[in-house]
């Protein structure tokens, strides 16, 4: 049999063209050389254009030929095979009649970025796949203030190329920032289901900021906007879009309904025990639910205790009462229908429910209002869990600009990639 001949290796020429296809570069752009550090695990790929080429402009794109070079600049790239790799090059600077001298764009990174775009789409797979920055930081084995740059990039480039016309609906909520009161604002699309903007603070003008993400031009088409009792959110509203309606959020109400069976249940347990009666004892959760959802092994206690017609059932009776409010056909029957809820709870003689009764009746507009257009801030309340859960996984952000990007990368709905 004839022997093998053995292996040919590669020439330096042909190793550069096998890298210039996997680069996929075309004319004028070629790798010149490539140079291996073993100690240092990295390639460094050279680049040049052909000589005599033409380039674009950066200002208003016409053909120039080249006038000299900037220094070399250096790029990371995506790793090749575990060993880190940059792209180099003197980038060419053009002379253009009409706007003089200016370097070119090199079509393997953004202007003044010191990656590869496709280093920064695998960044940002890699981050929105990772709970925090370190998390991708050590998986990716590139600083934090770089994956840092590359987050804030992309939030800048998606919040550029997002569309927000013909908004409709909007949720504003707060959400505590540092210890303390320290608080955002939080403007939510409710139909697109993402975070549009976030200021820092909550009063009337801080909260203001966060709505005006809308362009002037578009704030006639916001029709309603969803939001707690706060003045302060009101405010704001009527500072950006004083045409949209207020609507009060239900789940809010539901809130208040709640703590008033607490405080009920929890002045009623106090009275009890001096009497030696631990009726209530262990049953602060059980108020929370409605007989149809609650749990077997809570429903036979609580129709033991329902039937002692304590004030705490009487109190709860009346929250579930109210939750009819919501069910009503439309806004008449509703005003109808909490006009007689008001006056049996001014009839119960409880002062909590009394007192509640008399809060949503300063409010009742904006309750109203729910029966138009059927939002809520649930929306809102989910993107505050998603939130919280970015502030714990990064233990707190002491950095409010840092913060924000976080929310507008995770819950943004961005297009973040480069193109």
């Amino acid at each position: 049999m004839p022997k093998a001949s053995p292996p040919t290796r590669p020439t330096p020429s042909e190793v550069a063209r096998y890298f210039q296809d996997l680069l996929g570069f075309e004319a004028p752009w070629q790798v010149a050389d490539l140079v291996t550090d073993h100690t240092a695990h990295s390639i460094e790929i050279r680049l040049e254009h052909v000589p005599s080429s033409r380039f674009a402009c950066p200002h208003c794109q016409a053909l120039c030929p080249v006038h000299d070079h900037a220094p070399t600049r250096r790029w990371r790239h995506l790793d090749a095979m575990l060993y880190q790799t940059f792209l180099t090059t003197a980038t060419p600077r053009v002379r253009c009649e009409q706007h003089g001298v200016g370097t070119v764009a090199v079509p393997w990174a953004g202007f003044s970025a010191r990656w590869t775009l496709d280093l920064e789409r695998h960044a940002i797979a890699a981050l929105v796949a990772c709970s925090t920055v370190t998390a991708a930081s050590k998986l990716l084995g590139i600083s934090w203030h770089t994956l840092q740059n590359i987050m804030e990039a992309a939030v800048e480039r998606g919040v550029a190329r997002r569309v927000l016309d013909g908004i409709e609906l909007l949720g504003l909520d707060e959400k505590s920032y540092l210890r303390g009161q320290s608080y955002i604002s939080v403007c939510n699309d409710l139909v697109g289901g993402r975070v549009l903007e976030v200021s820092l603070g909550r009063t009337s003008e801080e909260a203001a900021k966060a709505l005006e993400v809308i362009p002037l031009d578009q704030r006639k088409s916001v029709a309603a906007v969803a939001i707690d009792m706060s003045a302060a959110c009101a405010g704001a509203v009527k500072l950006v879009f004083p045409r949209a309606t207020v609507v009060i959020d239900r789940f809010h109400v539901s809130q208040l309904a709640n703590k008033m069976v607490h405080e009920v249940r929890k002045g009623e347990h106090a009275r009890l025990l001096e009497q030696g009666d631990d009726t209530l004892t262990g049953t602060s959760r059980m108020w929370l639910w409605s007989p149809e959802n609650m749990p077997p092994a809570l429903l036979t206690r609580f129709e033991t205790v329902a039937e002692l017609n304590l004030l705490t059932a009487q109190a709860w009776q009346a929250k579930e009462n109210l939750a009819g409010f919501w069910e009503q056909p439309d806004t008449a029957a509703a005003a109808n229908y909490f006009e007689k809820w008001t006056k049996a709870a001014e009839a119960s003689k409880i002062p909590q429910v009394i007192k509640l009764a008399k809060t949503l009746g300063r409010y009742l507009p904006g309750l109203l209002a729910y029966h138009l257009f059927k939002i809520t801030n649930a929306l809102s309340e989910g993107m505050n869990s998603k939130i919280q859960a970015l502030k714990s996984a990064a233990r707190g952000f002491r950095n409010y600009a840092h913060y924000r990007i976080r929310i507008l990368f995770y819950c943004g709905r961005l297009e973040l990639n480069p193109i």
